[in-house]
């Protein structure tokens, strides 16, 4: 059997018993996020207060940033092959 073949089955392997860790892993997470829930819930219960607006834009402070218009990307890569 060629060495390749061996290193191959080797990495499939390895790959599935990663794959089944972070499976398990997220699974216990799951199971003890679903029993502390009844008793976060009794220590911090939610109590749904009105909010006021706040008096600047959301818009201004998001915090993905805008993305660049079709004609400005362009620009911005022409600029970027200056040298050609």
């Amino acid at each position: 059997m060629p060495s390749d073949m061996i290193d191959r089955d080797n990495y499939h392997a390895l790959y599935q018993a990663d794959l089944d860790l972070v499976l398990s892993v997220e699974l216990d997470f799951k199971l003890q996020e679903d029993k502390l829930q009844p008793l976060m819930k009794r220590l911090c219960p939610t109590v749904d207060l009105p909010y006021t607006s706040l008096p600047y834009s959301q818009e201004v402070f998001t915090s993905t940033p805008k993305r660049k218009s079709k004609t400005e990307a362009k620009k911005h890569a022409r600029w970027k092959l200056w040298f050609l």
